[in-house]
């Protein structure tokens, strides 16, 4: 076991559609990893999650995204290059946190400033 073993160990009643190199990942665990020990590439297994169209609604709602691409489907669909409504990237990026988010006081948020859609 490396230093980027899971604490907790992988389940064996794992969601049985779930990819068997996505198994073989980390189980996140944010109680003994440390932001200055974290190699370039480093990949772990989180939660996961399907964001439906009313979560992408509700958070722009709570955030007031108005952008026409987020909230006007007639709009996406004739100046749009995707043909539909996008999800906001704050809101992917708020959705990612979420699925690896701990208690932890070791947990690290560097970086944030330098984000940008």
């Amino acid at each position: 076991m490396n230093e980027f073993s899971p604490t907790v160990g992988v389940s064996t009643t794992r969601p049985t559609d779930m990819p068997e190199d996505h198994a073989a990942l980390p189980v996140w665990n944010a109680e003994n990893w440390f932001y200055e020990n974290w190699p370039v590439g480093q990949r772990i297994r989180s939660l996961r999650r399907t964001i439906s169209e009313s979560d992408s609604h509700l958070f722009n709602t709570l955030v007031v995204d108005i952008h026409p691409y987020v909230q006007d489907q007639m709009f996406a669909e004739r100046e749009g290059i995707f043909g539909r409504r996008l999800v906001a990237g704050a809101f992917v990026f708020s959705a990612g946190l979420g699925l690896v988010a701990t208690n932890c006081v070791n947990a690290f948020s560097y970086g944030y400033d330098k984000l940008r859609f």
